[in-house]
């Protein structure tokens, strides 16, 4: 596994394993598979809804430990300190490169969520991606994944699937070539195909969004 060292000198996996839209009956499962296949980077939040099945999870494995964790403590930690990491969409077809570079100088490492755009945009079947992959012998996946990490974004791909979640984390000894890296920069459409943050209906509309059990 690969590191990168946060600006608050915290080292951080370059590639963790996401459970956002898995249900938590199938998320206590996948938390186990994951750490089998060597995860140690785990993303999730109250807004998935299976934030307590993820922590049985790792709770039940015996692999990972967690301290000052609560409401004042996280509190405390965000008061005037600049973020070490933010996770953004980030894919082949929304690559965010100039966001990336502002939040290099600023000292900020950028996470890619959505890495696999949700399967928009025909991504596994995109003729430049399919041609990359074919070459490495490699699945689309595997490409995606790894132009990420060449670029330095820490990225969390999910699945609820161990056999996927082994073939999302072999990609260490996959690297893409200068002129490869080249062409995968041709599907980028600069927009979200999600939400734009900057349209002020849509900033309205998450910012009135609240969570009910």
């Amino acid at each position: 596994m690969r590191a990168v060292t946060l600006d608050n000198g915290v080292e951080r996996p370059i590639l963790g394993f996401g459970v956002y839209q898995i249900p938590s009956e199938q998320t206590e499962q996948a938390v186990p598979e994951a750490l089998a296949a060597g995860y140690r980077l785990l993303d999730t939040a109250a807004a998935y809804r299976n934030e307590g099945a993820a922590g049985r999870a790792i709770k039940n494995s015996g692999k990972l430990w967690i301290s000052d964790t609560g409401e004042e403590n996280a509190r405390r930690a965000f008061d005037e300190i600049t973020p070490a990491a933010n996770q953004i969409e980030t894919h082949p077809f929304f690559q965010r490169t100039q966001y990336q570079r502002l939040r290099v100088e600023r000292g900020v490492q950028i996470g890619s969520w959505g890495p696999f755009d949700e399967g928009r945009n025909n991504l596994f079947t995109h003729p430049v991606l399919s041609d990359i992959a074919q070459a490495h012998g490699r699945s689309v996946a595997q490409v995606v994944l790894r132009r990420l990490i060449q670029r330095d974004v820490v990225v969390i791909p999910k699945s609820a699937h161990a056999d996927r979640m082994a073939e999302n984390f072999d990609v260490f000894d996959l690297e893409l070539t200068d002129d490869q890296l080249s062409r995968t920069a041709g599907p980028d459409t600069g927009h979200s195909s999600f939400l734009d943050h900057r349209d002020p209906a849509m900033a309205g509309r998450v910012g009135n969004l609240r969570l009910t059990d």
